[in-house]
């Protein structure tokens, strides 16, 4: 998905938002916390504040709602998102 030709397609950042809103948790608990931590930390460095993901310009909206999650991870204040769990 971070890769051309799909990273420069409109969608593109509200879509990897939704991912990370669902499966943080789940992801944090395969890979660690640590190694997650590695990954959303350079997603936020280089690809949203840095520019290097090339995301489209028509995307700005979407790649800063994506910024404001990752900033609120890094504080340490993401919120489990309502209905991610199953019920019984």
């Amino acid at each position: 998905m971070l890769r051309p030709p799909l990273v420069g397609l409109e969608p593109t950042p509200l879509l990897i938002l939704q991912f990370l809103q669902i499966g943080h948790l789940t992801f944090e608990g395969v890979y660690g916390k640590k190694q997650w931590g590695k990954f959303l930390e350079c997603l936020l460095r280089e690809g949203v504040r840095e520019a290097k993901a090339g995301f489209s310009e028509k995307a700005k909206s979407s790649r800063v709602r994506l910024e404001l999650w990752l900033e609120e991870w890094e504080k340490g204040q993401v919120k489990t998102i309502e209905g991610r769990e199953c019920d019984e």
